[in-house]
């Protein structure tokens, strides 16, 4: 699962960088994820650490140690100097220094020092070393490495700690993905992807979506039957005090009616009217019927002061008749779930868009050969900058079509030719071509950029 990229919603482990370096790296024990959170850090990427590590990972490089003494120390990492404990190991196997004197060494290390001070370490180190036997040439060698790496190495007891929590999340998407995207999505906002991000992935995931039910969503998201109940809190507009409301009304009975539920609860109106309109109130009548009742009703318990009167309590409603739906219908709705729910439930934007033609959809990317030229839509989840090894800029766009999440890369020379369509929010086409880093590490490398467009019209949420 994670080497297939599988990782959204998992903690330390979901970012495109992280997903690539899986591809890349092709985990199978608990130690490769302790290693991939290390590497994926702005110094160790600008340092190279990566393209010393995979190929001996991969067997595609012979594992070499400047001096017999290091094996010891760097055994784990393949010969790359990975982690701060490290740094420690050889200062202490190599130059004879205690650990505490090595921890100092360390730390000096990784802090800002002048010329003169770095040259005091490197004799230090250097005499240290060479009393113990070690040539002066690889005491040199050892030190630039150290030099170079120490400022960037990651604690392994910090990763560590990272990995146990990353392999939990992980073991529970895959034997309980209800579960997990309950918990994840009960705790947003956090992580890389909104919502109906993670929404979709459940999906992928075989996980059943339910929508909003008065009588049966709590205020977080839960599971029934192995399917996933959205949430009363998810609903746009809901206070603390209506779900209080909802929740203690609900403890005594169940609501049978819009008129109970508006007699009952300490609602207002807005509420009231977000929740049929996705679907809340769905179980007593049609929508069409419930918005009518509203005004009434508000009317009603108005003039009752919330005093309910046994006399005019209502019947159970029966089970209204499924309504034929037709194509229109189901895009408002979808526009109202993602308007109100910030989710993609009955379906995705571009399922009313004739434009499949002419794209690939993102979950077949993978599939694709390196080089192979694709053309890919769909909506921006975010954008992202980080450093890099030449200190040139460079894109990286996160992209969705419900079917999957693409990693689109953007370089210079086409972030100058298109950058007024580069930040655009919404929806974008991309063509380029396919990037493989690694077995299962896909990417495209970005050549045009545009707005997206279905009918001569640029793609925006008044659309699709």
């Amino acid at each position: 699962m994670l080497r297939d990229g599988k990782s959204i919603g998992i903690f330390q482990l979901e970012s495109p960088a992280q997903r690539e370096m899986a591809g890349r790296l092709l985990p199978n024990r608990f130690d490769d994820i302790i290693v991939s959170i290390s590497l994926v850090r702005p110094g160790p990427l600008k340092s190279n650490m990566d393209k010393d590590y995979l190929p001996r990972r991969h067997g595609k490089k012979p594992v070499h140690y400047l001096h017999p003494k290091l094996e010891d120390a760097l055994k784990e990492t393949l010969g790359v100097i990975l982690y701060q404990e490290q740094v420690l190991k050889v200062a202490h196997d190599l130059a004879g220094m205690s650990y505490a004197e090595a921890d100092g060494f360390r730390h000096a290390m990784t802090h800002d020092r002048t010329e003169a001070e770095m040259e005091k370490m490197r004799d230090s180190f250097i005499s240290s070393a060479v009393s113990k036997g070690v040539d002066r040439k690889t005491s040199e060698k050892v030190f630039e490495q150290l030099a170079a790496f120490a400022a960037y190495g990651f604690c392994k007891a910090h990763a560590a700690a990272y990995a146990e929590l990353a392999y939990q999340a992980l073991w529970l998407k895959c034997h309980y993905p209800a579960e997990f995207f309950a918990a994840t999505l009960s705790n947003q906002p956090m992580g890389y992807y909104p919502s109906r991000v993670l929404i979709a992935d459940a999906k992928r995931f075989g996980v059943k979506v339910l929508t909003l039910d008065i009588n049966k969503s709590l205020d977080f998201f839960t599971v029934e039957n192995g399917a996933l109940r959205i949430s009363l809190r998810q609903l746009k507009g809901m206070s603390e005090e209506a779900i209080k409301s909802i929740l203690s009304e609900r403890e005594k009975r169940q609501f049978t009616s819009l008129r109970d539920f508006i007699l009952r609860a300490d609602v207002n109106q807005p509420i009231i009217e977000n929740i049929i309109k996705v679907g809340g109130f769905d179980s007593f009548d049609n929508r069409e019927n419930l918005f009518k009742q509203v005004p009434n009703l508000i009317k009603l318990r108005s003039s009752l002061g919330r005093r309910i009167n046994p006399l005019i309590e209502d019947e159970e409603s029966a089970n209204p008749e499924p309504e034929a739906k037709t194509n229109t219908d189901m895009m408002k709705q979808m526009l109202v779930e993602r308007d109100l729910l910030s989710l993609d439930l009955s379906a995705h934007p571009l399922d009313f868009c004739a434009i499949h033609d002419k794209y690939i959809k993102i979950r077949d990317l993978f599939l694709m050969p390196q080089g192979k030229a694709v053309n890919i839509a769909g909506s921006v989840i975010r954008y992202q900058t980080p450093p890099t090894r030449n200190g040139n800029r460079v894109v990286y766009i996160i992209m969705e079509d419900g079917t999957g999440i693409a990693d689109v890369i953007v370089f210079s020379d086409v972030q100058e030719k298109y950058g007024q369509v580069l930040f655009r929010e919404g929806w974008l086409s991309v063509k380029g071509k396919i990037q493989k880093r690694g077995p299962k590490a896909t990417s495209i490398l970005a050549e045009e950029l545009t707005p997206l467009q279905y009918k001569d019209k640029v793609l925006d949420s008044s659309i699709c």
